[in-house]
């Protein structure tokens, strides 16, 4: 009887601790998910040469601003269209580039910091069923609003960067160029 009892016990101890595993198992695999977008952002993050960017950004904007400042010729349209072109295409995503680099990058260490933290927490089963769906809507927000970031500034960098390393020295010719003329 004793033997009876005590493996009704251990049967019942061993289904509650299971069954607490299996109350968070749907949300850790959606922690999961998310983390692995993270992973997935990071490695688009990671493809551009940020230390590059940030170093061509100066001497981009300056030959932006030189080439269509007051010594541009406003009527000539080739001259906005064609030339203007690719320069405008290199400077703007630069631009936004270089401005939402620490956003981004730190965006993505917070958001995995916190998916890690909360993954942990739901193992642990230290939050009630409210603060779950909170804290995983909150991530959810947090992480959409950085896939949305980097959607929007990775592949123009890249496009823009390969127009500039193709496209740099005949822009410096120009301005040079155009200093001369104004000398």
């Amino acid at each position: 009887m004793r033997k009876l009892i005590v493996s009704a016990l251990s049967l019942s101890l061993l289904w509650a601790c299971n069954s607490g595993e299996a109350q968070y198992a749907e949300e850790i695999a959606h922690v999961d998910s998310m983390l692995a977008i993270n992973d997935s952002l990071q490695k688009s993050f990671d493809q551009v040469d940020s230390t590059q960017i940030l170093q061509d950004f100066p001497k981009v904007d300056s030959l932006y601003k030189i080439l269509s400042g007051p010594m541009a010729d406003q009527q000539d349209k080739r001259y906005w269209t064609v030339t203007m072109a690719n320069i405008d295409v290199v400077h703007h995503p630069y631009m936004k580039y270089s401005g939402d680099y620490k956003k981004m990058r730190r965006g993505l260490a917070y958001s995995k910091s916190q998916l890690e933290s909360l993954r942990n927490s739901l193992e642990d089963q230290k939050l009630d069923t409210t603060q779950v769906r909170d804290y995983i809507q909150a991530e959810e927000k947090a992480l959409n609003d950085m896939q949305v970031l980097i959607g929007k500034r990775i592949v123009p960098v890249l496009e823009a960067k390969a127009i500039w390393d193709t496209a740099e020295a005949r822009y410096l010719d120009l301005v040079s160029k155009s200093d001369s003329l104004a000398q």
